[in-house]
């Protein structure tokens, strides 16, 4: 599949790995409406038109490295593989985010200073969390995934109550 956004190939799926472009996140307008849009993309589909609003992730090689959108709840789009730097560093309104499977890797204050984010939904195959990743957020738990191999240190500080899978062969 090609995506219409940036024209890179890739497997099926409703996300484009590469710009984050999400099929899902598409609404239907008539061909006259949708040339009053501004910073938008068109594509041509069955007889209708997708449009999409500019999206609030900029994602370079699968690394989501900043976030700017104002929702409460983000869910991160399919194929992003890394969490970069301070992605989200200091956003006040977040308070919950879920990650897709293709996550692998959290990097340093990605999540920094998010002071009322209290749900973190790690996926299973994250396997590392750098350095205050977390620092400063109201998480209230967390549960480290199996394939957790590397957590740096002050990855998570601020008294939320960590669990760790049995199965994990890394930590306990």
């Amino acid at each position: 599949m090609k995506c219409p956004v940036c024209k890179t190939e890739y497997a099926e799926s409703p996300y484009c790995p590469e710009c984050g472009f999400n099929q899902l996140d598409t609404v239907f307008v008539n061909k006259e409406d949708a040339a009053t849009w501004i910073q938008t993309v068109v594509v041509p589909f069955r007889e209708e038109y997708w449009l999409r609003k500019k999206s609030h992730f900029t994602i370079r090689d699968g690394v989501l490295e900043k976030y700017s959108g104002q929702d409460t709840t983000v869910e991160v789009p399919y194929g992003v593989t890394v969490i970069g730097q301070s992605a989200f560093s200091s956003n006040e309104l977040l308070e919950r985010i879920v990650l897709p499977p293709t996550v692998r890797e959290i990097q340093r204050e990605a999540f920094s200073c998010c002071e009322n984010l209290v749900e973190a939904n790690l996926n299973e195959g994250l396997e590392i969390i750098g350095f205050s990743a977390f620092e400063c957020c109201d998480l209230l738990s967390m549960t480290l995934p199996d394939s957790i191999t590397q957590l740096d240190e002050g990855f998570c500080l601020g008294g939320a109550a960590i669990s760790v899978k049995e199965s994990n062969v890394h930590y306990e």
